[in-house]
């Protein structure tokens, strides 16, 4: 007997778990075809091990031209010389049984198609192959035989084949699955969390937070703001939203970006750091279509921070080119980056580009009153005691609503912003003695900074 010719193939003709070949066989065929996406798979039980029913899967569905199709599935791990008989028997056979119950079926229900799938760890032999098919001919009975290399041939080529090829072979994927994307996504984002409990966490209306965002008309969104006024929190929240309706985030650093020459191949470098086994060629094309439909959002963190801001915001512009020679204007439609910027770094640039990179600019707006009232009133918990919404609300006024200042804010009595954030720094810098042999006062380096310096130097908890 031939040997099978690649490495999954020999896998596959491996196997002895018949529940185990089931699984792996049913997950291949839901992604190969439209039209097999909702079979149910009927043979195993939860503990995965095979059960005593007369359909190893089972689909009652439409496919894309409107036939209505009733889908009998049958799997086996049977050796090939006793293959023809575990499928053709004339009372026992798998195709046998198949067309029994879908002929039960369509004779109450007349307008759906019968068709039987066959799979088999096993290359199919021509005479068996043709003796199949003309079984199935005569009882009017489309079918679909998926041997070995069949199987292989998703799991090594199709993205979402090799994330199944891995989770059931452990081979390492090399192209960009939704599954694997996903993971990424969640990853990434988790990682650029506000550094403050969940439970404390504000979550803003993003109409008025930023209500520039949605009317720009470019998929480039550069986010401006005071360091300290919540650009990167919004777009953590707008990440966490856009993970919760399915859809995909990547975050590109800066650091990544510098190394890089254009948008796209930072994003590879991006997805590769997190999967080295992965062979991405055209990042933003195979990401796109891997979503179909979904929203995609690239969220570039943090060029404020970088040695030469004004260099990356001029890289993410000229990416507008990349975005526009993406084939599927659909596709196109569901992208969008996200880029924080400070307004000094737009200001530093040439009058002409600015005025170009102010059309792509949203700015990103102080607490609403109730925001603000709510991040506040957060703080009993470190006061100790309670704050009405009266007392809250003068708060925030006294502090103009500022999200640096509320985030950082811990019971000061007089609500002066340089004693709000030098008492932050205090506490960093006793933080950072307790670790150290050094003493607080030699770590004390910010006395005679400005400000604004404070603010871009300790921006941390941009909101509470």
């Amino acid at each position: 007997m031939a040997q099978p010719s690649t490495s999954t193939e020999t896998r596959i003709a491996a196997m002895t778990d018949a529940g185990e070949f089931e699984r792996l066989a049913t997950s291949v065929l839901r992604i190969a075809k439209p039209l097999y996406r909702e079979i149910a798979h009927t043979g195993v039980n939860t503990s995965g091990q095979t059960i005593v029913d007369p359909l190893d899967g089972v689909s009652v569905c439409t496919d894309l031209a409107g036939q209505k199709y009733a889908i009998a599935v049958e799997h086996t791990i049977t050796a090939k010389n006793g293959l023809s008989g575990k499928w053709l028997h004339e009372s026992k056979g798998d195709l046998i049984k198949a067309v029994e119950e879908l002929n039960a079926f369509c004779k109450k229900n007349p307008i759906y198609k019968p068709k039987v799938v066959l799979t088999s760890k096993l290359e199919v032999g021509s005479e068996l192959y043709l003796s199949a098919h003309t079984l199935a001919d005569s009882y009017s009975v489309e079918l679909d035989i998926w041997p070995n290399d069949r199987l292989a041939e998703i799991l090594d080529v199709y993205p979402d084949g090799q994330a199944i090829r891995q989770k059931f072979f452990g081979t390492l994927q090399t192209r960009l699955s939704n599954d694997l994307a996903a993971e990424i996504s969640k990853k990434q984002v988790s990682r650029y969390a506000p550094p403050v409990p969940k439970s404390q966490l504000v979550r803003r209306n993003i109409a008025s937070a930023c209500p520039a965002l949605d009317i720009v008309g470019s998929p480039i969104v550069f986010l401006s703001g005071e360091s300290g006024s919540g650009k990167s929190a919004l777009c953590f929240q707008i990440s966490q939203e856009t993970l919760a309706g399915e859809g995909l985030v990547f975050v590109v650093s800066h650091e990544t970006l510098s190394s890089c020459e254009t948008l796209d191949q930072a994003l590879r470098k991006s997805i590769i750091n997190e999967v080295p086994s992965l062979v991405i060629d055209n990042p933003l094309e195979e990401i796109l279509q891997i979503s179909q439909g979904r929203e995609v959002l690239v969220w570039i963190e943090d060029i404020n921070r970088s040695e030469s801001p004004i260099d990356l915001l001029l890289k993410i512009d000229r990416s507008l080119g990349e975005l526009s020679s993406l084939s599927d204007n659909e596709s196109r439609r569901s992208l969008r980056v996200l880029c924080p910027v400070w307004p000094e770094n737009l200001q530093a640039l040439l009058n002409e580009t600015s005025r170009t990179l102010q059309e792509r600019t949203a700015e990103v707006e102080k607490f609403s009153l109730l925001e603000a009232r709510e991040v506040v009133k957060r703080s009993e918990v470190v006061i100790g005691s309670a704050i009405t919404d009266f007392e809250a609300d003068q708060i925030c006024e006294l502090l103009d609503r500022d999200p640096l200042l509320i985030g950082l804010w811990v019971g000061q009595k007089g609500c002066d912003e340089t004693e709000i954030i030098s008492g932050y720094v205090e506490k960093c810098l006793t933080r950072c003695s307790q670790v150290s042999s050094r003493s607080v006062s030699s770590l004390r380096v910010c006395s005679g900074v400005s400000l604004l310096d404070v603010r871009q130097l300790f921006s941390g908890p941009e909101i509470r």
